[in-house]
């Protein structure tokens, strides 16, 4: 049985060993993204900062770790209204390495 896009995304996360900043831009990402059955979707800075609690430099810092990591494509928005930054979770990468307790849960299905 595969695993659903919010399992999928949870198993790249954890994979990933993300710093605080991280983690908590990725839980806000699968709260805004995923919550609603999306992938990819605009978001502006503002409902991103309200969001992970993340201010200034520390959103730009977790931005650009789930960037590096390949957990997300950002394409940049233009300036005005309802030209937000497009964030968009990928999942075309290689597969994490699985842990002991979700191998033992797939074999015993």
């Amino acid at each position: 049985m595969a695993l659903s896009n919010y399992n999928q995304w949870a198993e790249r996360v954890l994979a990933a060993d993300l710093s605080g900043e991280g983690l908590r831009l990725a839980f806000t990402l699968q709260r805004l993204l995923l919550g609603y059955k999306l992938t990819e979707d605009g978001l502006g800075i503002q409902q991103l900062r309200d969001v992970s609690r993340l201010h200034g430099r520390s959103l730009e810092r977790a931005r650009d770790e789930l960037v590096h990591a390949g957990l997300i494509g950002v394409t940049p928005g233009s300036a005005g209204r309802g030209n937000a930054t497009v964030y968009r979770l990928c999942s075309t990468q290689k597969p994490p390495r699985q842990s002991g307790l979700l191998r033992r849960r797939q074999t015993s299905a």
